[in-house]
């Protein structure tokens, strides 16, 4: 046979062949494709691969076939099988994955024309769906008895999720017959969707009004399927409190009794409920000395006395004692020398 027969012969058969000359031929982009993780139940969104014909000629019809693990691997969308595409030419599918076992996935997408093929190598990890979960979880949540008309008692509460893939969207909202007296505020959550393993986190403070009486409830919506109910009574009562807290003397000779060991301290009433009649006293022996008060009557909400203790310490050393009234002490302190 002649060398020109020869090359006549071989040229015949690329044309007969078409891309199916060399498995260069055909290409699949991308490669490699890592969907990432899916929860169980769920499916993926969708991934396009890109076949394209880079030979001289048009492929045969061609085949698409996924591997052995059809059961997670699928292919929603084929512009491909069946198709012969010209030379420089494309064509598209789409791949989805829906896991139905909690580890690593993987698979191999194949198209063919003859015998020239071109593989992507897929791959997805099946994971937990998302868990949100709120702290503190008691339903509903109590905050127990608060001062109507006062600061109120607030709780932060923590979102997390404990699933393997990013949650639903948070949107933190208030209901229910007595909502207004619930607020709502450093609110992180609302508008996020957290991803696996984090958190976020918002403040509800129950905050009656002073003409509020007994129970009150609200509910707390926080999306994901996270619903709380929130509880609360309004207390009306005196709360008396000492200006400042506690007072240290510092130092002064043993024994000295005089004004420069004198100190004045207010008392108030800062709940919404007048108290009881008021007795001061004083503990620490004869260390502090209660000198003189204006407190005696019930304290109406917002009033105020004082009383005047004098450190005459009876020792060298540290002296200790307080200064009582119905029963709230404001510590004392002070060293002989």
């Amino acid at each position: 046979m002649s060398a020109a027969w020869r090359g006549a012969a071989v040229a015949a058969a690329a044309v007969v062949l078409g891309c199916t000359e060399t498995p260069l031929d055909l290409h699949l982009a991308p490669g490699d494709d890592d969907f990432g993780p899916v929860a169980l139940g769920a499916t993926s969104a969708p991934h396009l691969f890109i076949c394209s014909n880079d030979g001289p000629e048009a492929t045969q019809p061609l085949v698409v076939e996924l591997g052995t693990n059809q059961s997670d691997f699928a292919v929603a969308t084929d512009g491909c099988p069946g198709q012969s595409i010209a030379a420089g030419a494309s064509c598209g599918l789409v791949v989805t994955f829906s896991p139905n076992a909690k580890a690593t996935r993987q698979d191999t997408l194949e198209v063919r024309s003859g015998g020239s093929s071109a593989t992507a190598q897929l791959s997805g990890e099946g994971v937990d769906p998302a868990m949100l979960r709120v702290a503190p979880a008691s339903d509903p949540h109590d905050y127990g008895a608060v001062i109507a008309g006062g600061p109120g008692q607030a709780q932060v509460f923590l979102i997390s999720n404990d699933g393997g893939v990013t949650g639903p969207p948070l949107v933190v909202s208030l209901s229910g017959p007595d909502v207004s007296m619930f607020v709502l505020s450093q609110n992180q959550c609302s508008g996020k969707s957290l991803a696996a393993g984090a958190s976020c986190s918002f403040v509800v403070t129950f905050q009656p009004p002073l003409a509020a009486t007994g129970a009150h409830t609200a509910t707390l919506h926080m999306g994901g399927g996270l619903v709380l109910g929130l509880a609360g009574t309004a207390l009306h009562s005196a709360a008396l409190a000492w200006s400042p807290p506690a007072h240290d003397y510092g130092s002064r000779p043993v024994g000295l009794d005089d004004a420069t060991g004198d100190f004045d301290f207010q008392l108030s009433n800062q709940g919404n409920l007048g108290s009881s009649t008021v007795a001061v006293s004083t503990t620490g022996g004869s260390d502090f000395v209660l000198r003189s008060t204006t407190c005696g009557a019930a304290l109406t909400p917002g009033a105020s006395c004082t009383a005047t203790v004098r450190f005459v310490p009876s020792a060298s050393g540290p002296r200790g004692g307080t200064v009582v009234a119905n029963g709230v002490a404001a510590p004392l302190d002070g060293t002989g020398q």
